[in-house]
């Protein structure tokens, strides 16, 4: 609750989305303020101190953030290079059987050996 002001700010950055970066953390502080308004948070949750309720955060995001700068934080971050590799599943190098390693010593057992290595 303590950090809502600061990923509020990271939000607000009115920087150009040139850097990749910055529409990236622009986009996860979006997400993040998404999951405190959709984590509805009533009054009383906490004891003591002051809680962000999930209206109060709303009233936050469009009175400092706007609603459209707070959407379009999202579909820039969608639009990054970071982003769009993240959606892929990771390459992972060729799964070797037991078979094609059999089949591979075998090949190296009938090839004549170097003496150097005798």
């Amino acid at each position: 609750p303590s950090n809502v002001p600061l990923v509020v700010d990271i939000v607000a950055k009115a920087k150009a989305a040139n850097n990749g970066g910055d529409a990236l953390e622009r986009g996860l502080a979006s997400v993040i303020l998404g999951i405190c308004v959709l984590a509805k948070v009533r009054k009383g949750s906490q004891q003591g101190g002051t809680f962000y309720t999930s209206s109060s955060v709303l009233d936050i995001v469009s009175k400092h953030i706007g609603l459209h700068k707070f959407f379009c934080s999202w579909d820039d971050m969608a639009a990054t290079n970071q982003f769009k590799k993240g959606l892929f599943p990771l390459r992972t190098a060729k799964i070797i059987t037991k078979v094609e390693l059999d089949a591979l010593f075998q090949q190296q057992q009938q090839q004549p050996s170097s003496k150097a290595f005798d």
